[in-house]
């Protein structure tokens, strides 16, 4: 039992990237109990799971297969009844511990039970696959073809039967490859996505087709959240990079009404936060990080906002009568400089982080924090085509649509927005999946998430 159990670990440790399995075939190997209750199956038995598990393929397979379709595989091998109770105990609990992990909706189980052969070796006695597939993600007919297909490695086994020459692992692999492409995806076209985005090109709809089923976009839900997220913050899917534009009335509206601190004089009254975009106000530094109250500078002066139900009552022209906006922040990236600073991973003002890291890509990354993030995970994924997004590749975010789409997409999967697109769309939904990209709650264009979002759901849906 020990023995089944590592090796059952061992698959743990490929899906949930522990190492526990190492650490307990040693604890295996050192028990002279164990040692002496060995049987020639049951080393055998180890043999063929630690097969699984280093074999490149099958392990590859495995990660592809889960990454593109949500889809976890429990692979288990047993050589007799025993084990079978066992297998099926572990396998359960393997199930729920895989899918609350991975965020994962459905399992596959494969079971490969092997018997001795007459002559040297084993062989594949049975094969079981037990699809838990919801949601309709893969055709009833690729279903049968993979079972078929796996039956028929299980024959070609019996025939080949030493254990150096058994290649059911490869084979294997190679149908959960297949299987992969299988997946019902939902597949967009430009046609459609022009009615919601006019000005929409050929090449982000290539992008998105050719890339949404590697990150588990494979249901309306899924596609009409992302769409309609990344239509938002790209102005209909043309502006791969945050528009320094801001007019005095945008500044106040995004960066000074809705962003007030408590003030030191009044217990009725806020202080704006970013007080030095206000004509005749300055920071006492924006060299440094931070000020006193845990952002970019302290101000030599305040201006104490009025409350109405705890917001803001100030309409910009109220404001406007009153104070300017700086010049120099209007229409400037130094905007970003200055709001952006002391925080996300960026430096003061001075170092020009802000306008640096400001919103690339499809889904506006922002901040050198989330630039290296990105970085790591695509290096990962992709480590025969690394990427700096924090340094020498950021510009990559704004003038390749095919490298945009695939960070933006790596974003998406990392914060589980798959999981919170299968909520449906309903306006709760659209803010909780806008608040993880914007940063924001309710996220800045609230609105026109919605309308995005529902427009593209209607044409997914025709």
């Amino acid at each position: 039992m020990h023995l089944l159990l590592c090796s059952f670990y061992a698959m743990k440790r490929l899906l949930l990237n522990t190492t526990l399995c190492g650490v307990l075939l040693c604890m295996t190997a050192g028990n002279a109990t164990a040692q002496k209750r060995r049987s020639v199956d049951s080393v055998n038995t180890v043999w063929l799971a630690a097969s699984f598990v280093e074999q490149k393929e099958l392990k590859q397979a495995i990660a592809d297969f889960r990454g593109a379709t949500k889809v976890e595989l429990i692979v288990a091998c047993q050589t007799n009844e025993e084990q079978v109770s066992i297998t099926e105990k572990i396998a359960a609990l393997f199930k729920e511990l895989t899918s609350k992990k991975a965020g994962a909706s459905n399992s596959m189980s494969i079971t490969l039970s092997w018997k001795k052969a007459t002559v040297g070796g084993y062989y594949i006695d049975s094969i079981s696959v037990k699809p838990n597939l919801i949601n309709g993600l893969f055709p009833d007919s690729a279903i049968k073809v993979f079972c078929s297909t796996v039956e028929k490695i299980r024959e070609d086994s019996k025939v080949v039967a030493h254990k150096q020459e058994v290649t059911a692992h490869k084979k294997i692999a190679a149908e959960l490859q297949t299987l992969k492409k299988q997946v019902k995806g939902v597949t967009v076209t430009i046609d459609s996505l022009k009615k919601v985005f006019p000005n929409v090109s050929a090449e982000v709809v290539e992008a998105l087709n050719k890339h949404s089923a590697e990150f588990g976009i494979t249901t309306p839900d899924r596609m009409a959240h992302f769409l309609g997220q990344i239509g938002a913050e790209t102005d209909g899917l043309k502006e791969l990079k945050e528009k320094c534009s801001y007019t005095a009335k945008n500044v106040f509206d995004v960066f000074l009404s809705p962003l007030l601190i408590n003030s030191p004089q009044s217990t009725t009254t806020k202080i704006f936060k970013y007080c030095d975009l206000i004509e005749s106000i300055t920071c006492n530094s924006l060299n440094s990080c931070p000020g006193s109250k845990g952002y970019m500078g302290d101000c030599d002066s305040t201006v104490s906002v009025k409350l109405k139900n705890g917001s803001c009552a100030w309409a910009f022209e109220n404001f406007d009568s009153s104070y300017n906006i700086k010049s120099s922040y209007i229409g400037s990236c130094e905007l970003f400089d200055y709001v952006y600073g002391c925080r996300m991973g960026n430096g003061a003002k001075s170092t020009k982080d802000g306008s640096t890291y400001l919103g690339k890509g499809f889904i506006h990354l922002t901040g050198k924090n989330q630039y290296k993030v990105i970085s790591d995970k695509w290096n990962k994924l992709y480590p025969n085509d690394k990427k700096e997004f924090h340094g020498a590749d950021i510009n990559l975010l704004e003038t390749n649509v095919d490298v945009a789409m695939k960070a933006s997409m790596i974003y998406w999967e990392m914060n589980g927005l798959n999981t919170k697109a299968d909520e449906g769309v309903s306006s709760n939904s659209i803010t909780s999946v806008g608040a993880a990209i914007n940063g924001a709650d309710p996220p800045n264009g609230q609105k026109l998430r919605e309308k995005y979002t529902a427009d593209i759901y209607k044409q997914i849906n025709k």
